[in-house]
């Protein structure tokens, strides 16, 4: 298919042929070369992520969305950077739309509970960790998360409590271990 096309442009190009064929093999060669893939993209932003350049993330998140807008990993990725950045209305914009195509993924409700403790959504941070441990009860992320919420309503007596209860949990041998 793609050489029958080529040898279109090449017919039509008449005796600009070998210019044509030329621009083609340009063309592919910087395709090839500085048109990476959404995957790639995601994978370096995902490194500059780790490796705490937040910017560069974003920057390298939002070019792989560019290759493909319903790469659910750079919609994470992109929440939790701006959510470090502490700009947790641009976070909330990203895990609600990483939500729509991952729906029922328990790690984008418990980012999304941390990002409405950000914005002051209290009760809406609670019933996403509460949901969280309806279906596991013992996530530890839920648990700290209804201890910062604590936290936040400066009730730290019982932040507290819930933090000694979820590290106990956490250490504690498991039924198999018994």
């Amino acid at each position: 298919m793609i050489m029958r096309n080529i040898e279109r442009i090449l017919v039509r190009a008449g005796r600009a042929a070998p210019k044509a064929l030329m621009g083609l093999l340009i063309c592919w060669v910087c395709r090839e070369v500085f048109c990476e893939d959404a995957l790639s993209l995601y994978q370096k932003g995902r490194e500059s992520q780790i490796g705490a350049s937040t910017l560069q993330a974003i920057e390298l998140y939002r070019a792989s969305l560019r290759a493909n807008p319903n790469y659910v990993q750079p919609m994470i990725g992109l929440a939790e950077c701006f959510f470090a950045l502490e700009e947790y209305e641009e976070a909330l914009e990203y895990v609600r739309a990483a939500e729509k195509l991952a729906q029922g993924n328990l790690d984008l409700l418990l980012l999304e509970g941390r990002i409405r403790i950000g914005l002051n959504q209290l009760d809406q941070a609670r019933a996403l960790f509460q949901r969280v441990l309806q279906q596991e009860r013992n996530n530890l992320e839920a648990r700290f998360g209804l201890a910062e919420l604590d936290l936040a309503r400066g009730q730290r007596g019982n932040a507290g409590q819930k933090y000694l209860e979820a590290c106990l949990l956490y250490t504690s041998p498991s039924p198999r271990d018994s």
